[in-house]
């Protein structure tokens, strides 16, 4: 995020495969990419499948991932935070009731502004159980302080979460939410997406400048010095 914009016309196009997929594809397969260290996470339609694929990746050694099951989605997102604060890349997944149960957090962790990326798969909150799609619980995020991209195809999921991390994780930023309907999720199957080659995301875009267990002296310097 941080390169200059005349030298981004300079750099090589990335080598890329084709895919058909979906949205929840497209998030596993852009987290297992990046590599990230720790995901918590507790299941809820329709983001379930997010870490039910991302656990048969790791079994054939696609991702090192440390997939952590919570007791709710409150603890997913505490799992998070304290990896996040630790110096970790961190993934989160919810949807509907699954981001109200976690939703008193949101604000805390985007005040002292520690990166996470959190793929909220919109879903009606249920009342009584729905589970159609629309932006019922991302409208509770609103007043978050969370950075929000809006994915609407199974390729801005991939695109988006690629992005997301670098976004999250700019000295500006340091917080970000990605959202998409659960139509890009379940409903829409085998969109034809573009996707790089696992060689081309060894460069210097995911390159992290935030060591793990290394973090946590600098971020306490920076909430010293933001205002009150």
């Amino acid at each position: 995020m941080a390169m200059l914009e005349e030298k981004t016309g300079m750099a090589s196009k990335a080598e890329q495969e084709t895919a058909f997929a979906s949205g929840n594809e497209m998030a596993a397969l852009a987290a297992a990419q990046i590599n990230y260290h720790i995901m918590g996470y507790f299941p809820i339609t329709p983001s379930t499948e997010i870490a039910q694929l991302l656990d048969q990746m790791k079994l054939r050694g696609e991702h090192s991932i440390q997939l952590i099951p919570a007791d709710g989605e409150h603890g997913s997102a505490g799992i998070c935070y304290g990896a996040s604060i630790m110096g970790a890349r961190v993934l989160n997944a919810t949807s509907a009731n699954g981001l109200m149960y976690m939703l008193e957090q949101l604000p805390v962790q985007s005040g002292t502004r520690f990166p996470m990326v959190l793929n909220l798969v919109t879903r009606s909150i249920s009342g009584p159980l729905d589970i159609h799609g629309d932006h019922s619980d991302l409208y509770f995020a609103l007043n978050t302080g969370w950075v929000i991209l809006l994915a609407r195809t199974p390729q801005a999921v991939y695109d988006m979460n690629i992005m997301a991390l670098k976004i999250a994780e700019h000295a500006d930023v340091r917080f970000l939410s990605l959202s998409r309907m659960m139509a890009s999720s379940h409903r829409i199957k085998n969109a034809k997406c573009a996707i790089l080659k696992i060689e081309a995301l060894y460069n210097p875009l995911l390159a992290s400048d935030r060591p793990i267990f290394r973090t946590l002296l600098i971020r306490k310097s920076r909430l010293r010095s933001a205002p009150i």
